[in-house]
């Protein structure tokens, strides 16, 4: 620390020599500034450069001391350290190039005391002209720190359910699974629900006629749940084999009964379409049909004609 303050010191010592007396000295101590500012400024590039190299190592060849962490939470360490990277990068470089511009001005003999206070204002129109801009970063970087959503997820927000493909500061990019491109801001999100977290459940609800026999369809919807396990397709994706839960509704023309599994997360939509495929081939192969709506037209005659 005593170094630095000498070093400190020396340096204002020499920027008030007369080597910098008169124009020349003048245009000497700005460009003096501006390289310092430009080294200053390398030196947090490269640092930035070092945090996401070993971030991205880390993704892609783990320590073996965390063998146990999944990949999904190895991406997540690395993308904050890469968020916080780039903030503080962010933070450095306008801090760098704030100093050296009032220094500049200072060298050019520019009175500092109306600028600042000018300052100060436009500071408070720019600050409520840049409200949703400012909610934005400040959402997405309580996102990402939080590790509420990473790409690859599951999510629904208020305006549109699919995969993630990045997540950034300000917006993040969600495709449908129509194959549409969603830009949504960071602030814009009321809520997110994050379906790849954890593990989720497949909901699958099956129609029945009103005279088939219940106890029958449970023992084959929980046989054919416990072949699932086994499946080469479905095995991967179920956490427990899908299950006979109970009666769901009873509609007009069919009893509607509900089975449930315990899936792996980001696999919903494409395990609840095979698990209500395999129930339809166990329902058929026991002879059980699934109802279907029939219209009966009688024609009446008048018996007097």
């Amino acid at each position: 620390m005593g170094a630095v303050i000498t070093a400190a010191v020396v340096t204002v010592e020499w920027f008030e020599s007369d080597i910098f007396d008169g124009p020349f000295g003048t245009l000497l101590r700005v460009g003096i500034i501006v390289l310092g500012a430009l080294i200053l400024q390398g030196v947090a590039r490269i640092t930035f450069r070092i945090v996401a190299r070993r971030a991205m190592r880390r993704i892609s060849d783990p320590d073996p001391a965390d063998i146990l962490v999944s990949s999904r939470d190895r991406r997540g360490h690395a993308r904050r350290a890469l968020a916080g990277a780039t903030l503080v990068r962010s933070a450095v470089s306008i801090g760098i190039w704030t100093v050296a511009t009032f220094l500049i001005l200072e060298a050019l003999g520019v009175n500092l005391g109306p600028i600042l206070a000018s300052a100060g204002v436009v500071g408070i129109v720019l600050g409520f002209g840049a409200q949703t801009l400012i909610a934005d970063y400040l959402a997405g970087a309580s996102m990402i720190f939080s590790n509420q959503i990473g790409v690859g997820d599951v999510v629904q927000t208020d305006v549109v359910q699919g995969v993630v493909e990045e997540v950034a500061l300000r917006t993040t990019t969600i495709r449908d699974f129509s194959g549409s491109i969603w830009y949504v801001r960071n602030g814009q999100m009321q809520y997110l629900v994050n379906q790849s977290q954890g593990s989720t459940v497949a909901v699958v609800d099956i129609p029945v006629a009103f005279n088939a026999d219940l106890n029958h369809i449970r023992d084959v919807l929980n046989a054919a749940g416990a072949d699932m396990m086994n499946d080469p397709e479905l095995g991967k994706a179920l956490l427990e084999p899908p299950t006979f839960s109970g009666v769901q509704d009873l509609t007009g023309n069919a009893v509607l009964v509900r089975a449930v599994a315990a899936i792996r997360p980001a696999t919903q939509l494409a395990t609840t379409r095979l698990i209500r495929m395999r129930f339809k081939e166990a329902l058929d192969a026991a002879g059980i049909s699934i109802p279907w709506q029939r219209l009966e037209i009688e024609n009446v005659t008048d018996s007097t004609d």
